[in-house]
């Protein structure tokens, strides 16, 4: 795939589905740390930061393919799948993409990631119509509030467990943030021992 046209506006974007779903946002200019690009690491057993230095998105890698959970603002998403193949993996061994919440700082990218990786995007009921909706609950007329809509390929219900090989990821449906706000809980193996990990959603009102 080209980064290089995601860089691109205007005209561009009208024609390259791409660079219409990571073009800059104001969000971007108003909190520089969100788009300032951060070398990605791994956190523990087959755990990686991937996001930008101030959002989080992470990439939990399986021989059967990976799973990304979360990806920033739209304009995100290039840096994000950059920051992917640094790590030495291949985006298109994505083959799952979840969600903590559905608010642009952290479903933006989702779309230009699913057009990146043809990967299918998993979610709660709560949250599937702003996700494909691209609307921010509570403030759905606030455009600087939206986000890319994207298509939920599947519900995961409260409890169920997603798996993708050896690797899975448990949802629990945490609601307040959004109303399909879920934290996901895993267990990562490191130098023999299982650690149990937790991507918390929020416990904010977030303008709600």
């Amino acid at each position: 795939f080209s980064l290089a046209a995601c860089a691109k506006g205007g005209a561009q974007a009208e024609a390259d589905p791409l660079a219409a779903l990571t073009a800059p946002s104001s969000w971007g200019a108003s909190n520089p740390d969100w788009v300032q690009p951060y070398e990605p690491f791994r956190v523990i057993g087959n755990i990686y930061f991937v996001g930008p230095r101030g959002l989080g998105a992470w990439l939990i890698a399986g021989d059967e393919g990976h799973i990304l959970l979360d990806a920033g603002l739209p304009e995100n998403a290039p840096l994000i799948a950059r920051n992917i193949e640094a790590l030495g993996f291949n985006i298109s061994d994505i083959k799952i993409l979840l969600n903590s919440h559905a608010h642009f700082d952290h479903s933006g990218g989702l779309a230009a990631m699913k057009l990146l990786t043809g990967a299918r995007l998993l979610a709660m009921e709560g949250d599937r119509s702003a996700l494909e909706g691209g609307f921010y609950l509570g403030s759905e007329d606030d455009e600087d509030m939206s986000a890319p809509p994207v298509v939920v390929d599947g519900i995961v219900g409260d409890g169920e467990t997603v798996r993708l090989g050896a690797v899975a990821l448990t949802a629990h449906l945490t609601p307040g943030h959004t109303r399909g706000c879920t934290t996901w809980t895993l267990t990562a193996e490191e130098a023999g021992e299982g650690y149990e990990g937790l991507f918390f959603c929020s416990a904010t009102g977030a303008a709600n």
